[in-house]
């Protein structure tokens, strides 16, 4: 029998659940797609045997012919779904700011979501369909706002449902990353068997409909009205545009501006390396220490998993019961994700990449942390704005950082395959230093507000007895 507690715990996951759907989606057709779009162009090459397309990794010269092209279109179809929704982002936090409206940003793309999975599915019903139509399916997610939207509404609406509780926001924020890792994990593992019973076709059915059960069951939870309006729904979009700027550039008090701008480039930092590392584990893996696709997958899980619980174990321990600061969580965050890059970049035994990834253990708190110093910096009616400026700024990393990662690993592929973590290593120091900065400040503008308050002694006042 649920206790009132307990009741009252999951009256308040409201956007949770859609984001698990999402993140199930996204894991159970990722490995599917790849796949297909390997034997489609396979296809569509003369000279090839069908069978031979069937089992391109047993033929490593089709292999070489089929991956430049098959690179191309994942970079075409990442590019489509990072930059238009970037634009899209920006413009839709700012009108839900003046709209007072959080539930159309959430609405919207997860119709992207639905569409784009039920249109691979058609397209893979018409085996004569040219391979580069594959990429229009982007195309209702991207124009939606996709993941970049969605997220960024996400976490607006935690934020308009915790109000004033620190505590509590940071707590969901922190949970989040967990709630998608538990529908990730799921579609990952799954993914293989899914394929095998139900076809290309029968997975993309499969995660349209999660993520239709996500539409449905964000149009019942999620309100219509969280945002303060402020009366300028209509505003043209020049407005909206002219409003994203100023709420990264106007003057703010006690040191809030700096703690905005800061928490959005630390979230930048830790998603470049994210979006640079992902191509690269599996490549680095086989080459270094021989790693089959279950070795990969075995460590991908571990890694991902002890994320999810440092998340857990940041915001329920550290920040909920011994009441540690945001800023310090972050310091914490990113000092030992570095150390961890670091002992990865000079691993020679498998054993020594699980532990960096221990070491690394706090990594997926820093994001809600960042995010939760970001929701304190604004005023309530710019937090639409405020994270999906963020979001969008996440969402053009891929963009620089998987160019710049492989041609690193590329260079250094024979001397120094681990190089890439160094960058790594880097950019979390980048993250630390901004995190730090954020802290000192803090500190600073604490203590001068204290000194404030203090009576002051002169010729004409004393301090009472």
């Amino acid at each position: 029998m649920k206790t009132p507690e307990g009741r009252q715990c999951l009256r308040q996951l409201t956007v949770e659940p859609p984001y698990l759907l999402v993140g199930y989606a996204i894991a159970l057709s990722e490995a599917p797609f790849h796949d297909l779009l390997l034997r489609r162009i396979c296809w569509e090459m003369s000279g090839i045997p069908c069978h031979w397309c069937d089992a391109i990794p047993c033929h490593r010269t089709v292999e070489d012919e089929v991956l430049p092209k098959a690179a191309n279109l994942l970079m075409a179809s990442k590019l489509i779904e990072a930059i238009i929704p970037a634009v899209v982002s920006s413009l839709a936090g700012a009108w839900s700011d003046r709209a007072g409206s959080r539930k159309p940003l959430i609405i919207i793309p997860l119709t992207g979501y639905v569409l784009k999975f039920a249109l691979l599915a058609v397209f893979m019903s018409i085996p004569t369909l040219p391979v580069e139509c594959f990429l229009i399916s982007s195309l209702p997610l991207a124009f939606s706002g996709g993941w970049t939207t969605f997220a960024g509404a996400v976490i607006s609406v935690i934020g308009d449902e915790t109000g004033e509780d620190g505590s509590q926001r940071t707590s969901r924020l922190g949970l989040l990353p967990a709630f998608y890792f538990m529908g990730f994990l799921p579609g990952s593992l799954s993914s293989s068997v899914t394929l095998n019973t139900l076809g290309n076709t029968g997975v993309f059915l499969l995660a349209s409909g999660a993520c239709f059960l996500a539409l449905l069951i964000a149009l019942c939870t999620v309100s219509g009205t969280y945002a303060t309006s402020t009366g300028d729904e209509g505003r043209h979009e020049s407005g909206l545009v002219k409003d994203v700027l100023q709420t990264l550039l106007k003057k703010r008090s006690n040191g809030q501006k700096i703690y905005l701008i800061l928490s959005i480039l630390s979230n930048g930092s830790s998603t470049m390396v994210s979006n640079g590392e992902s191509n690269l584990y599996y490549m680095h893996g086989r080459k270094e220490f021989g790693w089959e696709i279950i070795d990969f997958i075995l460590y991908r899980s571990v890694t991902n998993g002890l994320q999810m619980m440092g998340a857990i174990f940041a915001v329920s321990i550290l920040s909920h019961k011994m009441k540690i600061a945001d800023a310090p969580l972050a310091i914490f965050s990113y000092l030992g994700s570095s150390v961890g890059s670091i002992i990865m970049a000079f691993a020679s035994t498998t054993w020594m990449m699980y532990c960096g990834s221990a070491i690394s253990l706090l990594q997926g708190a820093a994001s809600p942390v960042m995010r939760s110093i970001m929701s304190r910096s604004v005023p309530h009616d710019e937090l639409g704005r405020a994270f999906t400026l963020s979001t969008s700024f996440e969402a053009l990393a891929p963009v620089a950082a998987q160019p710049l990662y492989t041609y690193l690993f590329r260079k250094t592929l024979i001397s120094f395959p681990g190089a890439f973590f160094m960058l790594s290593s880097v950019m979390f120091s980048l993250a630390l230093m901004f995190s730090c900065i954020i802290h000192g400040t803090h500190k600073w503008h604490s203590r001068s507000e204290r000194k404030s308050l203090l009576p002051r002694e002169d010729s004409t006042s004393k301090l009472p007895d």
